[in-house]
């Protein structure tokens, strides 16, 4: 749905002057309704936003696999993993029920649905993504809707959201962490966040993965992710900027931790709740770090955690807007033993 491919593919099939006023003329009406989708926000139904459920026929095939095989497309998205049931394979199905080690599961709307088996082998796969053309200063809801295909982990497991952005000049690759929420077992729960194009970058990148296909380690190294309802939406001009998180680390230094982020863009932003969790679960407040409030720069921020416990140590930032509202980085985890 790149709209300035649109409109250049029919400058390029102009006959003469008349069919390129109307030519042009459906380009913006095109144009023009993509548009006003997208601003109409995620609001759970396919036909908002840029993307939906796995009806599409980009993604349904005719032949192979049950209930029709994937057939991700330039016109839709792309996928790292390939079709089938088996570690860092798909399928899209319109129902569970019956499939060999999967809990039973309908859409989460219409017909179609994705699922996927991830695996700690190879962890950097990405599980659906798509490249669009943006402006700077634009910003979109960016959603999804996930649940846990299995019995364990009981507690589900954290699935995020991810925008990468690349420069030629340096060459650099920036990952921002749009959203980060746990996939529960056998419900469908929404993943969703804001993000701002940065100054000076005009494509985007938009992935799906699961960060931490071993969480938790006492847990199969694999999980069952089922996915529907992609929603990437612009928002209208004169919204709130949110804070763009460009990268969260979490180092080991001697007997401390230290933590470091950075942001790309903050707009109304407050200050940054540092999280501590013992069992990646219940998490608690270390400290706080003032933000920048406003800023179209690069920041870096940083803390240090003094007394880590032996054994698994989670960490994730809370980030708090003046107005009281806040979203939540991935999770990072530091191992210390005796």
């Amino acid at each position: 749905m790149n709209t300035n491919f649109t409109l250049l593919a029919v400058a390029k099939h102009k006959k003469n002057t008349v069919n390129n006023f109307l030519f042009i003329l459906m380009g913006m009406l095109l144009i023009f309704t993509l548009n006003a989708s997208a601003q109409e926000g995620c609001n759970l139904s396919n036909t908002n936003g840029y993307y939906g459920g796995f009806e599409a026929l980009p993604y349904l095939s005719t032949s192979g696999g049950t209930n029709g095989a994937n057939n991700f497309g330039t016109t839709a998205a792309s996928t790292d993993y390939t079709y089938g049931s088996g570690q860092t394979q798909y399928q899209i199905l319109s129902s569970t029920a019956g499939q060999s080690g999967y809990l039973a599961l309908n859409p989460h709307s219409n017909s179609y649905f994705l699922t996927s088996h991830t695996s700690s082998s190879q962890p950097n796969l990405k599980l659906w993504y798509k490249t669009l053309t943006v402006s700077p200063g634009q910003i979109f809801q960016i959603s999804a809707w996930i649940a846990n295909l299995k019995v364990n982990p009981v507690g589900g497991f954290p699935i995020s959201i991810l925008v990468n952005t690349y420069t030629v000049d340096p060459p650099t690759t920036l990952t921002t962490v749009v959203a980060t929420n746990f996939a529960v077992t056998n419900a469908w729960v929404q993943i969703t966040g804001f993000y701002t194009v940065p100054i000076g970058i005009t494509s985007i990148q938009v992935e799906i993965k699961d960060p931490s296909p071993t969480y938790p380690l006492t847990a199969p190294t694999s999980h069952f992710l089922a996915l529907d309802d992609i929603c990437i939406a612009l928002q209208p001009a004169g919204g709130p900027l949110p804070v763009s998180l460009v990268d969260f680390t979490a180092t080991k230094q001697n007997k401390v931790v230290d933590l470091n982020w950075q942001t790309s863009i903050e707009q109304n932003s407050s200050y940054f709740d540092v999280e501590f969790s013992r069992d990646g679960s219940k998490f608690e407040s270390i400290g706080k770090v003032k933000a920048s409030i406003s800023s179209t720069t690069y920041k870096s921020y940083s803390t240090k955690h003094l007394s880590p416990v032996n054994g698994l140590n989670y960490y994730r930032l809370k980030l708090v807007d003046v107005d009281g509202s806040s979203k939540y980085s991935a999770v990072r985890t530091v191992k210390f033993s005796n």
